[in-house]
């Protein structure tokens, strides 16, 4: 996840991002990048954008929108993984090397705690740098679905959804690989 500090307050054009369901921009930063015609091979145009209105010089800010408005992205699994397949699509042509640091990642914070965990009690002792991590990881978790109204149980679920992150990863990294993306009716090659 790109850090949203660093999206309002650094000038590196790395630290950027956009919405999918709402995003606004002054008339002058969009023209600044050349209108939308910026846009005409972005697969994740939303995210292109804000990339674009930080590389001109502009400001480039997030607002959490509550209530206000609601969007459902996806329905199903099926939807679910080609749609933030396309997502990861762009990020993996433009860094390859992104994917195997995101697995490495992957494996330290989300799997290991448990494996940590699960070995200590095998061997009659409690792993404290392992409990310590749990318990980190789901009081964020607690906190993000208490923020978001999602049900208590989705706390516990991190290594399901990381598995499944790690699938739809490995899925846009074999398109990529194999005969780039068809979105919206357009084939964006691995060149492109």
């Amino acid at each position: 996840a790109t850090p949203l500090f660093l999206v309002r307050h650094s000038r590196c054009a790395w630290f950027a991002t956009g919405s999918p369901v709402f995003n606004l921009f002054r008339r002058d930063a969009l023209e600044a990048c050349g209108g939308f015609a910026c846009l005409k091979q972005a697969v994740v145009d939303d995210l292109e954008i804000g990339f674009h209105i930080k590389r001109m010089g502009y400001p480039v800010g997030v607002a959490f929108a509550g209530e206000s408005i609601g969007h459902r992205m996806y329905r199903g699994a099926r939807q679910t993984v080609q749609g933030f397949g396309k997502t990861t699509f762009p990020t993996i042509r433009k860094t390859p090397w992104i994917l195997p640091l995101y697995f490495a990642l992957a494996v330290v914070v989300s799997f290991l705690p448990y494996y940590g965990f699960i070995q200590g009690l095998c061997a009659g002792r409690i792993d404290v740098p392992a409990m310590a991590s749990l318990a980190l990881m789901h009081a964020c978790f607690a906190g993000i679905a208490w923020r978001y109204g999602e049900p208590w149980y989705i706390t516990f679920l991190n290594p399901l959804r990381e598995l499944g992150w790690l699938w739809i990863f490995a899925r846009s990294y074999v398109l990529y690989r194999r005969s780039g993306l068809v979105w919206r009716g357009r084939h964006y090659a691995p060149s492109a």
